[in-house]
């Protein structure tokens, strides 16, 4: 990970981060920027930290304080917020999770719970792919049934091959300028 903070880098892995002065040439020079890996939250940054070689620790970042959080999920990749702070993550091994607003404010590893949200959308055979935050605080769930619009927790709706989509299975979305 690499976190520009002005005049260098922070950049590591198993839990420490260090300070890497800009240079003409860096280490991530040519690869490309991925904005779903992490949510900013008020004045804390929240991402996921490589751990290992296929393991990685959400990670919270506040005024150059990082505290790391041992989630009970290997696969987790892609983090996002709702309009009401709630954290989001996304489990390729096919869950959607969920942190509350108070717990995320806390910031305690020690107590920080996972909530499986909405199971229809993380069942068995069901892979969340992507998750994205529109400007008005919408989270989108991208997945192999289909599109999800999460804009208040619940309803939600669905969209799919009846609604237009050319398949069920979404591997991403983006929001336009307009």
């Amino acid at each position: 990970i690499w976190i520009d903070i002005g005049d260098a880098y922070l950049t590591g892995t198993d839990e420490r981060l260090e300070r890497v002065p800009k240079q003409e040439k860096m280490p991530f020079d040519g690869l490309t920027v991925y904005d779903r890996r992490f949510a900013v939250i008020d004045d804390c940054v929240w991402f996921f930290m490589p751990r290992g070689k296929h393991r990685a620790h959400l990670a919270r970042l506040r005024n150059g304080e990082l505290k790391v959080f041992q989630l009970d999920t290997s696969n987790a990749a892609i983090v996002q917020v709702d309009r009401e702070k709630n954290l989001w993550i996304a489990d390729y091994g096919a869950r959607l999770l969920r942190v509350d607003a108070a717990t995320v404010a806390l910031a305690d590893p020690s107590n920080f719970p996972l909530v499986e949200a909405l199971p229809g959308i993380g069942a068995p055979g069901t892979t969340v792919r992507d998750l994205f935050t529109d400007r008005e605080g919408n989270l989108w769930i991208c997945s192999e049934k289909g599109l999800h619009l999460l804009r208040d927790t619940p309803p939600i709706q669905v969209y799919s091959t009846a609604h237009g989509l050319p398949s069920e299975n979404i591997y991403s979305v983006v929001e336009d300028h307009d």
